[in-house]
């Protein structure tokens, strides 16, 4: 990526950093708010049995298993809301790390996972992941630009019947280079607007580029992604 390019290409990352970054946070609000209530009804009920209970009096069985049911509860949806957030802490950090080996269909289901605050319950989403070579590269960057890619897909088609938003990968041998390639397929039903295609070809020099990866436009709302497999 020349000099020039730099600066826009930083724009982009932080335009669709900020965007994700808003996105998840407001849909992280209900189950954080879901863990305070369960915390608070867990708290009132210990409360009310140290108050009642007349000396050292054991905890009620069927009240000790409702508690142990809703530690459970608060746990799994606690782990979820640290997993998601971890997802986007590497998504949208600005301090991009070194290049490692990774499992492209992993960083899929994370951005997948970031995305899904913008596919509403009227959008199909079809995920079909093939068996993949390791490829190298920043994965937080990776993971922001099929988060984006996605919210894209999926706001372009939200007003349409039937909508369907699709992510499918694939390996491919180049002819030229006699190399295996990775192919990551997103498309939606309508066309991506030319302000954000321009954001996401900005972003794909800052993120692809530097990984001998490119991103192309395939048709209306289609987008692939072409990144060398690790030799």
């Amino acid at each position: 990526m020349s000099g020039s390019d730099r600066p826009e290409a930083d724009r982009a990352l932080l335009a669709a950093a900020g965007s994700l970054a808003g996105g998840v946070a407001a849909q992280l609000c209900a189950p954080l708010r879901e863990i305070r209530d369960s915390l608070a009804v867990m708290i009132e009920t210990l409360d009310r049995h140290l108050v009642e209970a007349r000396g050292p009096e054991p905890f009620p069985w069927a009240q000790t298993k409702e508690l142990r049911e809703r530690i459970a509860e608060a746990y799994l949806l606690g782990r979820a809301v640290t997993r998601l957030t971890g997802d986007l802490a590497r998504a949208v950090s600005l301090q991009r790390g070194a290049p490692e080996t990774a499992d492209v269909n992993q960083l899929v289901e994370q951005a997948v996972s970031l995305a899904r605050h913008r596919v509403g319950e009227e959008t199909e989403l079809s995920i079909d992941l093939g068996v993949l070579p390791a490829v190298r590269l920043v994965p937080g960057g990776l993971v922001l630009i099929l988060a984006r890619l996605l919210v894209l897909a999926a706001d372009g088609g939200r007003s349409a019947p039937g909508a369907c938003v699709a992510i499918a990968t694939r390996r491919e041998r180049d002819a030229a280079s006699a190399r295996d390639q990775v192919v990551v397929e997103i498309a939606g039903r309508a066309e991506v607007a030319d302000e954000d295609a321009a954001e996401l070809e900005a972003l794909a020099r800052r993120v692809l580029e530097p990984a001998g990866g490119q991103l192309a436009r395939r048709g209306p709302g289609q987008f692939e992604i072409r990144l060398a497999a690790v030799r």
